[in-house]
């Protein structure tokens, strides 16, 4: 499951990473996909409202996703993060070391660089 497929989560999902199997593969897998996105393999899957979630896809900026960022809407990169990944900040404060690392970075290889200087 990638995050843009779970459900809508309001007042916080349900984020289990004790009972998370363990680390799929040593080394980051990540993969390019249409227009730009790039999808990355957890290492350690997280349970999401009793769902696996294996993989998060960072979608390339939007024009309006840029327009809401200069616009104050979006006022801090944790939330042009979500908005890009589709994860709920519940999920994302749940991700473990070296997959938080390794989205993080992909996150700043997608964005514009300004976004990073709030």
């Amino acid at each position: 499951m990638d995050a843009h497929e779970l459900d809508a989560m309001i007042g916080g999902p349900d984020v289990s990473a004790v009972d998370a199997p363990e680390p799929v593969d040593a080394a980051p897998i990540i993969t390019a996909g249409k227009g730009g996105d790039q999808t990355y393999r957890l290492m350690i899957p997280l349970k999401v409202n009793g769902r696996w979630l294996r993989a998060v896809t960072v979608r390339l900026p939007t024009q309006g996703d840029i327009d809401d960022w200069g616009n104050g809407v979006l006022v801090s990169p944790r939330e042009m993060f979500c908005r890009l990944t589709g994860l709920d900040p519940y999920v994302v404060k749940a991700l473990r070391w070296p997959d938080s690392e390794q989205l993080h970075l992909v996150f700043r290889d997608i964005v514009p660089e300004f976004m990073m200087e709030r």
